[in-house]
């Protein structure tokens, strides 16, 4: 295992060289003319850090291999990763140049607010320091994780290291299957060891701790407090759970002092506490115990963070275990857990077949179908249709096929197959290679796709085959920046059942151009208009090239398929969605106890391809990718 070592200290000298050519470029910029000078000196830092860039992939694709042997165990393959592949670009898909920009922009807008130029070059140098810092370590990782998903029955354990903070540590020791994206934060010291499942105690001889509690214990108490604050350390040492405390993070109150995690309806607390109790964080535990530390503990309990498993560092609601996906109804349904099975058993799935089809997979294939059926003429939302897909028969009754259903289910297919079109999408090398054969139509009725269509016609119980696209060796430096954020604050949270979330969506009608005016063009009190800059100063806007019907698209999308969704505090029954449409990250407000306009009190485009904001009413900063809170929000699945 002196391999996982070795890597990791090449990786750090490749970093210590692009930070030091890094730093030696940007001395070269002159502070009267940033953007100039820098412009000049830029190519040839670009050069260099492409062959380290290189370097780092050539490093990462050997890793796996040498990984594997220094625990006696090898697996060939099916291919060979091109390191060629990982050079010229940023991990957020941005092109080298244009994330080396990032300084200039960093040391100018310093000057704007006051800072002197040599104080706005430091700021800048330090912020080249972190980019080119992550830029190597994520080559190397993700040319690391194309390798491990190119050998059969081979994952990864992740391990932390010392300093990591929270968030990571609760991830000690998880075991990933199936090329699941390696999600980071910058300047993240976390490692992850090419392993069979089996073979995870080997791993822990190299030194890395893969047990969150044992991390936690490792620490003075100042370090335990700086990790997880004051009340919630010492709520660890008093015997609750350490998951329950970092993730009551999200969903917290502006006071700090409730918080809405786990209290949904399948939530751990919402199940303990008493109807229309809130779950008080550890900070207001501690405040009402006022020392007395059997009273602490007594409140730990009723609010679901000591729990009657202790503290295990696998987790005791969920363990560390893998599921049977959505539709085994918990590994009860025969066809769908052999499936699962099966595809553990040979270390690899089958994209064809509907119980281990990936998010996105699914999303498109549930898209087509849907459309199909509106091809036919019939309502693809009833439980009609669920019994002709093969589905329970509960005597379910057919309604009627109407001009907002059809034209909603035909552009969320739309938006699914664009999607699924884009580069990094699960057509788009099939696209690449036959692009005549993926060509969208507007007529209704007429074939969606060319001259082939990309999935067949759905069949017996849970439907047909999805798009039969070839197998995509991908990593997370494919999702752009936020997504790869949403990863990271949801993995570890109990998503909600794609099943559950269609009996909130039931009660929701179409959004329409009438009922969605303040949102799209604003109202006198300076609510809404996302889709005109007169209206919406300071606000996110669409792309300038959407019309009213995109934009309406886009939240009846997000209504019908969200791919995130948290309670919102406002009230009981009132959710915000979240889902990526045509490369836009979207955010609908829905109120199922309303109707009409108040039904969708909010919708706006949060970032993405094209949202730019409007600052001032002669100001706009274009585009718009500022931060995005994830917290509260978990997986629609």
């Amino acid at each position: 295992m002196n391999a996982t070592e070795d890597h990791y200290r090449k990786v750090a000298n490749l970093q210590v060289k692009a930070a030091a050519i890094g730093r030696h470029q940007w001395g070269k910029t002159n502070p009267d003319y940033i953007s100039q000078s820098w412009g000049l000196n830029l190519p040839t830092l670009v050069n260099a850090i492409s062959v380290l860039q290189y370097d780092a992939a050539a490093e990462g694709a050997s890793y796996g291999a040498a990984a594997l042997a220094g625990q006696g165990d090898y697996e060939a393959p099916t291919g060979f990763v091109n390191p060629y592949g990982f050079v010229g670009i940023a991990s957020d898909g941005r092109s080298l140049e244009g994330l080396l920009q990032s300084p200039v922009i960093t040391a100018k807008t310093a000057i704007g607010n006051g800072a002197s130029a040599g104080q706005a070059l430091q700021m800048g140098r330090r912020q080249l320091d972190m980019l080119l810092l992550t830029l190597i370590a994520d080559v190397a990782r993700s040319a690391a994780s194309v390798d491990i998903t190119a050998r059969p029955g081979v994952g990864y354990v992740r391990m932390v290291s010392p300093g990591a903070c929270a968030r990571c540590a609760i991830l000690a020791g998880r075991f990933y299957r199936w090329n699941t994206g390696f999600l980071r934060h910058p300047n993240c010291g976390c490692v992850h060891i090419p392993a069979r499942q089996s073979r995870k105690a080997a791993a822990i001889k190299e030194g890395y701790i893969a047990d969150p509690y044992a991390y936690f214990r490792s620490l003075p108490l100042v370090e335990q407090n700086r990790l997880l604050s004051k009340a919630g350390a010492q709520a660890v040492r008093d015997g609750a759970d350490i998951f329950q405390v970092v993730n009551s993070r999200r969903g917290r109150t502006k006071t700090g002092m409730f918080t809405t995690e786990g209290m949904s309806t399948r939530g751990h607390a919402a199940g303990i506490l008493k109807r229309g109790q809130r779950r008080a964080t550890p900070e207001l535990i501690y405040k009402w115990a006022k020392g007395d530390r059997g009273q602490a503990q007594r409140l730990l309990r009723e609010h679901g963070y000591i729990l009657p498993g202790g503290q295990n560092p696998v987790g005791v609601l969920r363990g560390a275990r893998e599921g049977f996906g959505q539709y085994s109804k918990g590994g009860r349904a025969k066809a769908s857990t052999q499936a699962v099975l099966e595809a553990r058993q040979r270390g690899w799935r089958d994209p064809n077949n509907v119980y281990t089809m990936t998010a996105a997979e699914r999303r498109l294939y549930v898209a087509e179908r849907d459309y199909k059926e509106v091809l036919v003429g019939r309502n693809p939302w009833t439980t009609a249709a669920v019994e002709r897909r093969g589905g329970a028969k509960i005597g379910g009754t057919d309604e009627p096929l109407t001009a907002q259903i059809a034209a909603s289910v035909e552009s969320t297919y739309r938006a699914e197959l664009m999607a699924a079109m884009r580069p990094g999408g699960i057509l788009s090398k099939e696209v690449a290679r036959r692009p005549d054969q993926y060509l969208p139509t507007t007529r209704l009725g007429r074939k969606t796709v060319g001259k082939k269509s990309p999935t067949p016609a759905a069949s017996g119980r849970g439907g047909a085959k999805p798009p039969s696209g070839p197998k995509r060796v991908s990593s997370s430096a494919d999702m752009p920046r936020w997504r790869r954020e949403a990863e990271i604050h949801t993995s570890d949270v109990e998503p909600m059942p794609r099943s559950e979330y269609e009996e909130i969506a039931r009660r929701l009608n179409p959004a329409t151009e009438e009922n969605m005016k303040v949102s799209l063009y604003g109202s006198s009190r300076g609510k809404g208009g996302h889709l005109d800059e007169d209206a919406g100063v300071g606000k996110t806007h669409y792309p300038s090239e959407w019309t009213v019907e995109d934009a309406l698209d886009a939240i009846n999308y997000t209504q019908n398929y969200p791919e995130w969704i948290t309670e919102n505090s406002s009230g009981e029954g009132m959710y915000d969605l979240r889902a990526e449409y045509k490369g836009v990250l979207m955010e609908v407000t829905i109120n199922i106890k309303r109707k009409g306009r108040r039904q969708r009190p909010h919708a706006f485009p949060v970032t993405g391809d094209g949202v730019y904001m409007v600052t001032t009413k002669k100001s706009i900063i274009k585009p718009w990718n500022g931060p995005v809170d994830w917290e509260g929000f978990r997986r629609v699945e």
